[in-house]
């Protein structure tokens, strides 16, 4: 729907009425990623509050930008705590293979799970991830995190591979 709305590059209010309309009309969208989101936001936006452009912000879910970080909802972050944090990886990875990734994860004093559990301090996404992750099966380690986020069951964070390399790198500095 958002890319209809988008197609002529002229959102109207009458269309964000209409798509706000729809979503409470049909609840089971909003109770996750990013449906929820798309529903505040277009409130927002009605009553003049959002702070940004409503193409934008639809540019941002759907994946029409260059930066991975508007893409997916990622936590913004200065220090990862590998020490006994429990990581789950999702997407392709320009670091390596995932088990490249476990085991660096690992040799940093970190565990890794294959699923996004109650317990899990980090969801890393790779760097070559779909950014229409939403709408694949591929994309439900990211569901399952947001939902969890969203209804305080964690306190996981979610993190791009590139803030996970850069913290690899920072930590294997100060180890060598």
């Amino acid at each position: 729907m958002i890319r209809g709305i988008l197609i002529d590059d002229t959102v109207s209010e009458k269309e964000i009425s209409g798509l706000v309309d729809f979503l409470e009309s049909n609840p089971q969208l909003t109770e996750s990623y990013p449906g929820d989101i798309v529903l505040k936001n277009c409130r927002l936006y009605l009553t003049n509050s959002l702070g940004m452009s409503i193409s934008s912000f639809f540019r941002e879910i759907i994946g029409d930008q260059i930066d991975i970080s508007t893409r997916f909802p990622i936590d913004n972050i200065n220090q990862v705590n590998f020490q006994s944090s429990l990581f789950c990886f999702t997407g392709k990875f320009e670091y390596g293979t995932r088990a490249k990734c476990h085991s660096i994860t690992e040799s940093l004093g970190g565990r890794f799970s294959d699923d996004v559990v109650l317990n899990l301090n980090y969801l890393v996404i790779g760097k070559y991830s779909n950014p229409d992750w939403v709408s694949t099966t591929h994309g439900r380690k990211i569901e399952k995190a947001m939902h969890y986020k969203k209804h305080n069951k964690t306190d996981l964070l979610i993190l791009s591979e590139e803030i996970w390399i850069s913290e690899v790198g920072r930590l294997k500095k100060d180890v060598a």
